[in-house]
């Protein structure tokens, strides 16, 4: 209770767009100030009751002046200028208390609080100037009273004493200030250094993201007797999902490849990047789901960093509407029919865990007003507060939606999914294709 009320005040009465240096000294000094005014005005009542008014009104002086400090935190930006003015109103009030013969324990706390506060406050250069002039004035003014009454009397020891502790304590304070200034320009320098590599990384990180944008196809191409939409989601600037249409001329059809990498972030865009380019150079191997699998994971066996990659690749016929596909470890796609939604089935080994993987060939007929969704497993795996996964409800959703035109068949499912995680964070990239058939056709491209 007591730190948050001083937090607080400090918040307040603090310069705001202060460096992290002198806003420790200021919380230090705004301690300092509030507390000998706090302290002052006790002792000036004590001493007014035991009759000692000119103490008193010191005591009084002292109070007012430490708290007219301490306001004039809140608007001087400058700490430098405020320590001054303190540093200069207690060395004259020090040497008044030597002067008078002020109580000797208090001399002594001097001794301690002076260089302590000056050091810390205004730098070791600084500090020394302002504690060789006091340390002086203040020999000085207890040797004077050997020869005049005016002065409260010093002994030859004290006087030694005094210096001797005033010396040792300025000593002790400026190793401590040299080195936590040396600390703190070494981190600060660190501080830009990691700055600096941060500031590359995000330009990195931004040129990875558009590379990856152009990458993952925008609009989907345009393929007679067939409707196509996509979406894509990924967890942070860059993600690990991936997909792309395959367009092929002799006959005429069209490929459908989506993949998901383990992890997120540069390593698994990474390996889309290569995915493309394997899928770029996969020649006859894309005509065939299985030795299209096979082909990509035979060139990452090894070489992806020990980053699996799950995988469904689907080619549609027009002249036939057939539907040919092949799985590596992916989500089951789903299929929407009459009125149900079923998930299309085939076996397949996760690309880059094996040498040697088996992958399913299957086949489907496909009918005018079939739906197909295919996704990364983002979409069936967000859960909700109650950690319930989207899975549960998905068939029902894609029902809920079956006779919507295929973007807002796709756009609707994606809204759906974000609505019932009620809340709580998607832990990983969503990619969806949809696809509506439409009637027969030439199966001609109209990209």
């Amino acid at each position: 209770m007591i730190r948050q009320i001083f937090n607080r005040i400090f918040d307040y009465f603090s310069y705001p767009g202060i460096d992290p240096d002198e806003r420790e000294k200021r919380r230090i000094a705004v301690f300092a100030f509030m507390l000998t005014a706090i302290v002052f005005i006790p002792i000036a009542f004590y001493n007014f009751v035991n009759e000692a008014y000119t103490t008193a009104v010191l005591n009084v002086t002292t109070a007012v002046v430490m708290l007219i400090i301490f306001v004039m935190l809140r608007f001087v930006k400058d700490g430098r200028k405020i320590y001054r003015v303190g540093t200069l109103f207690l060395a004259f009030l020090f040497l008044f208390d030597i002067l008078k013969g002020g109580m000797q324990g208090a001399l002594t706390f001097w001794s301690f609080i002076y260089p302590l506060g000056t050091f810390f406050m205004l730098g070791v250069l600084e500090g020394a100037v302002w504690n060789g002039a006091f340390l002086l004035l203040a020999v000085l003014l207890m040797y004077s009273s050997h020869f005049t009454s005016e002065i409260y009397y010093y002994s030859d020891f004290y006087i030694s004493r005094f210096s001797f502790v005033y010396l040792i304590i300025s000593l002790l304070t400026t190793g401590y200030e040299s080195a936590r200034r040396a600390t703190l320009a070494s981190l600060i320098k660190k501080q830009r250094r990691l700055n600096s590599n941060y500031n590359k990384m995000k330009v990195e990180l931004e040129l990875s993201k558009k590379i990856q944008k152009n990458i993952i196809p925008g609009t989907p191409p345009e393929f007679e007797g067939l409707q196509i939409a996509s979406l894509y989601k990924p967890l942070g600037e860059i993600g690990g999902d991936f997909y792309e249409y395959i367009l092929m001329t002799s006959p005429p059809r069209i490929g459908f490849f989506i993949a998901d990498v383990t992890g997120h972030g540069v390593p698994s865009a990474l390996i889309t990047s290569m995915l493309k380019i394997l899928i770029a150079t996969s020649g006859k191997h894309r005509e065939h789901t299985s030795g299209m699998l096979f082909y990509i994971n035979k060139h990452l066996y090894e070489k992806s960093g020990g980053y699996l990659t799950t995988a469904f690749y689907c080619i549609y016929d027009p002249a036939k509407m057939s539907l040919d596909y092949s799985r590596a470890g992916h989500s089951l796609p789903y299929i929407i029919r009459n009125g149900s939604a079923e998930k299309i089935t085939s076996d397949g080994y996760i690309l880059g865990a094996k040498k040697n993987p088996e992958f399913e060939s299957k086949k489907i007929q496909l009918q005018k007003g079939d739906k197909l969704l295919l996704f990364t497993d983002g979409l069936i795996e967000t859960a909700n507060r109650e950690y319930i996964t989207f899975e549960t409800v998905i068939s029902d959703t894609l029902l809920k939606h079956s006779r919507r035109n295929i973007n807002d068949f796709v756009k609707n499912i994606y809204n759906d999914c974000s609505a019932f995680r009620d809340g709580s964070f998607f832990e990983d990239d969503i990619s969806i294709i949809g696809i509506e058939v439409t009637g027969n056709s030439s199966g001609r491209s109209r990209k």
